[in-house]
């Protein structure tokens, strides 16, 4: 047996009531190891901006992402809404030599929008898996 240091970050929570998660197939939203033939990684300390695609349905509250990162040092990204102060805590730490990808559960701004900070430059791949929506299927 070893010891260890353990650090658990909730995200939210799901009720009996309340919003539910849509389930869609896989949207690749950012590769930014090729962006039109070119690479595009981000820098140390960037923030990209992610608009929500429309769902016909119900109001977006929130995107189901797949994180990944490649290429990178070890640091972290944060995903968040655009209209919010960038929190402490972070969705995907990153290493060096190994591609790192995290699933994550991100509230959308008022507008849609979250956004992703990194603290080390890195390449990221952002996959669009769902979303948290005011009404069921």
């Amino acid at each position: 047996e070893r010891a260890t240091d353990l650090i658990v970050d909730v995200q939210g929570w799901f009720g009996a009531t309340g919003s539910f998660i849509k389930p869609v197939a896989g949207n690749r939203v950012v590769d930014t190891r090729n962006v039109n033939g070119t690479p595009s990684r981000l820098a140390a300390g960037q923030v990209i901006r992610i608009e929500s695609p429309s769902v016909a349905c119900c109001g977006v509250k929130g995107l189901v992402v797949n994180l990944t990162s490649a290429d990178s040092t070890p640091g972290y990204l944060t995903a968040y809404p655009c209209d919010a102060p960038r929190p402490t805590a972070s969705n995907l730490n990153t290493q060096a030599a190994y591609a790192v990808a995290n699933f994550a559960i991100v509230p959308t701004a008022a507008d849609g929008s979250i956004c992703l900070y990194s603290e080390r430059d890195t390449n990221l791949i952002v996959d669009i898996t769902g979303y948290v929506v005011e009404s069921g299927p």
